[in-house]
């Protein structure tokens, strides 16, 4: 086999391999509901009756539209999507990152090994438009050792879509501004950088502006929901280090490549690759902070396919290095023990609040069982009444568009995502179940504001002035200008005061 020959082999390999492992998510349904009602004529909402932003990931929402416009049929038009757009990102990351074959062969068994990457290359939400961008933004990046105003407004432009795609994720590329910043042409102030910078930005900044119009939020839901819990920050960070731990012990193969990839970039003497390296661990840190995830490696892949690229950087020369080999040797031993000690891992459903969701939906999602979707299309309800879910993604999705579905777990309620818990305990993070006030159930059923607490209960007509009001009404604007403005924070604080009473 030529050079040539061995790329294309490689990325037939990867591409089978995410196509054979393809499956949809509960979450991504959440989403999908969205892009249901939209293209239905209800606008971007989940529940139609309010706007509320239950969607992290804006760009893959509104790619999506015009396809699910097209077809009518979620299933089959998303993991094409995912497949379509992972296999772009897999191609420029073998074709056109790479440095030599050796490194695209290495990259490739990494890949290949990450259960979280193949699983989170399909799967409906995000990732895979997060690869795409990351394998786009770093070969524009690291092909250059002088940036000029072009090369700004390119690295500009795909960040604002990074940032569109998800908010977190723009922490992979921090670094690596402030680097093409510091390396900028020197006929290029600070002040036309910043011009540039903020040019390729409009696409961000525009879905701001519509986002606080719209929804009367900057932010999407889930991030009052996941800040507003009352847990405190050690025991996220806690949750958080579990978390990794927990990767480790179900997914070796990412944490140890990840580790290897941060070993080799911090001792070589490429500065680029350490920039890229810091993007990485800043993104670790945040994951860390905000207590991981319940999901099986999914916040991880973007670290994870960052530090690929970093390897893929590598010079034929390090393959002749002792330390190199032999780390390579310790790593596929590590990983041996792992499987050897903890042979359940490929079985494993649910361990510390982390979910193998991939195993736990492949029964009703994968492609390898067409069809078998039905399964878990069953959960509808045709009467358009009001009811109280947790996971709510399926249900919500095959629901008609005005049945009514409270979120006990908050992400997707404007409401329950802004009043902490007394007592909260984090059981598993991003999916902590919600006191309901009483009266909340009547209210979202009738339309009639019934919360028994008056605090609750004042919060509540904020609330819904926001999200239902005629979206340029006078009443609203002012509304949401004191909501931010913090306003009608006592509500809350006087909430929580007589619950301790």
């Amino acid at each position: 086999m030529n050079r040539k020959e061995i790329k294309i082999f490689l990325f037939v390999i990867l591409l089978l391999t995410i196509i054979l492992n393809s499956w949809l998510c509960d979450d991504a349904y959440i989403s999908f509901r969205v892009i249901k009602n939209f293209v239905n004529g209800y606008g971007l909402r989940w529940n139609v009756f309010e706007r509320v932003q239950v969607f992290t990931n804006p760009l893959m929402v509104l790619s999506l539209i015009p396809f699910y416009a097209i077809t009518h049929e979620i299933y089959y038009t998303s993991l094409m999507f995912n497949i379509i757009t992972s296999g772009i990102a897999v191609y420029f990351l073998i074709f056109k990152i790479a440095k030599n074959n050796y490194n695209a062969i290495l990259i490739t068994l990494f890949l290949l090994f990450s259960r979280s990457f193949m699983a989170f290359a399909t799967s409906g939400l995000e990732n895979s438009v997060t690869f795409l961008l990351l394998s786009l933004y770093f070969y524009f990046m690291l092909k250059k050792d002088i940036y000029n105003k072009k090369d700004i407004l390119i690295l500009s432009l795909i960040s604002s879509l990074i940032l569109l795609n998800r908010m977190d994720s723009i922490l992979l590329v921090v670094p690596t501004t402030i680097y093409v910043l510091i390396k900028r042409e020197k006929d290029i102030s600070f002040f036309k950088f910043v011009l540039y910078y903020l040019i390729g930005m409009i696409p961000f900044i525009i879905w701001e502006a519509f986002s606080l119009i719209y929804y009367g939020f900057l932010f999407p839901n889930t991030y009052y929901a996941k800040l507003s819990t009352g847990i405190p920050k050690i025991d996220y960070i806690k949750n958080g280090l579990l978390y990794l731990t927990t990767v480790l012990r179900m997914d070796p193969a990412t944490i140890l490549v990840i580790l290897f990839g941060c070993l080799f970039i911090s001792i070589i003497k490429n500065k680029k690759l350490k920039i890229l390296l810091y993007g990485a661990l800043i993104s670790i840190i945040y994951i860390v902070s905000v207590g991981g995830d319940f999901m099986l490696g999914r916040f991880l892949t973007p670290a994870l396919f960052t530090i690929i690229i970093g390897i893929s950087q590598f010079e034929k020369e390090i393959f002749k290095n002792k330390l190199f080999r032999c780390s390579l040797i310790i790593m596929l031993i590590i990983f041996d023990l792992i499987l050897m000690f903890y042979p359940e891992n490929y079985t494993y459903k649910f361990l510390e609040g982390l979910a193998d969701e991939q195993a736990f939906y492949s029964e009703g999602t994968s492609l390898l069982k067409v069809g078998s979707e039905a399964r878990v299309s069953t959960a509808r309800f045709r009467d358009n009444g009001t009811y109280v879910y947790g996971c709510i993604g399926f249900k919500g999705y095959f629901s008609n568009s005005e049945t009514k579905i409270i979120d006990s777990y908050a992400l997707g309620d404007p409401l329950l995502s802004r009043v902490p818990l007394k007592d909260p305990v984090l059981v598993r993070i991003g999916h902590i179940e919600r006191d309901i006030p009483k009266g909340y159930f009547e209210s979202v059923d009738t339309g009639k504001n019934l919360i028994e607490d008056k605090n609750i209960s004042k919060y509540y007509d904020v609330i819904k002035i926001i999200t239902q009001d005629k979206i340029f009404s006078k009443k609203r604007i002012k509304t949401i200008i004191n909501y931010h403005l913090g306003k009608y924070d006592y509500l809350i604080d006087n909430y929580l005061k007589s619950k301790e009473d």
